[in-house]
């Protein structure tokens, strides 16, 4: 793992050494949260979405000197996203967090609370993922932004009513379920950006074979190591 963090770091400081700045602060929060945040509440899931929004600007520093203005937007998009996308895993990890001394948002507030935050979190990053376009006329395919920006909405909206809807409180098998469904949605989330700037040949090389590899090593994973299965 040192070996590919050095080479990472030496390949990103050759195209653009500006990039070391951004992994400097995703290095920071990645260790914030895993030191201090994880049991501080909605804090910690926020802090841990911020690594996503700094990979969209990391992405474009390898072709330009500093992102665009109007990556902004988006880069807030990501980063509400995988806030809500932490905040659900700790719902999952609710029971183990509570016996493990980690005061998380679940821990702390309830499953009520949570779920009313996710929904929170949902409308945020679907609003500025709908919206973006029609305020920034980028240069993008706006077909086929919005056929993956709504197949994502959708998917996401299925996680989130599936916790919404379920007895409190949540059992963990529940949780898992919605769990796998944000799984796959954020692999098309993260990956529409390339399909609308007109290659989406490239996006689903990319996206297929991880959707596949994601979906089939989850469930094997988690037949495994968990000791149910999520119930359908």
């Amino acid at each position: 793992m040192i070996f590919f963090i050095t080479a990472g770091v030496t390949l990103a400081t050759l195209v653009n050494p500006l990039t070391v700045i951004l992994a400097a602060f995703a290095t920071v929060s990645g260790i914030a949260y895993a030191s201090r945040l994880k049991g501080r509440g909605l804090w910690g899931n926020i802090i841990r979405g911020l690594p996503t929004a700094l990979t969209l600007f990391y992405g474009s520093m390898t072709v330009r000197p500093l992102p665009d203005a109007e990556l902004i937007p988006l880069a807030l998009m990501f980063w509400i996203h995988d806030a809500g996308s932490n905040l659900l895993g700790a719902l999952c990890d609710r029971d183990g967090d509570r016996l493990g001394g980690y005061h998380t948002y679940p821990v702390r507030r309830g499953d009520s609370a949570t779920v009313r935050a996710l929904v929170g979190f949902y409308v945020g990053w679907t609003a500025l993922g709908l919206t973006w376009p029609v305020l920034f006329r980028g240069n993008i395919n706006a077909v086929v932004y919005y056929i993956a920006m709504l197949a994502s909405v959708a998917l996401g909206s299925v996680s989130l009513l599936t916790v919404l809807r379920a007895p409190r409180p949540i059992a963990r098998s529940v949780g898992l379920r919605a769990h796998e469904v944000v799984v796959v949605e954020r692999i098309i989330l993260g990956s529409f950006l390339v399909a609308a700037a007109g290659r989406p040949g490239l996006a689903i090389l990319v996206a297929g074979p991880s959707m596949v590899l994601t979906v089939v090593a989850q469930r094997f994973m988690r037949s495994r190591h968990e000791p149910f299965r999520p119930v359908r």
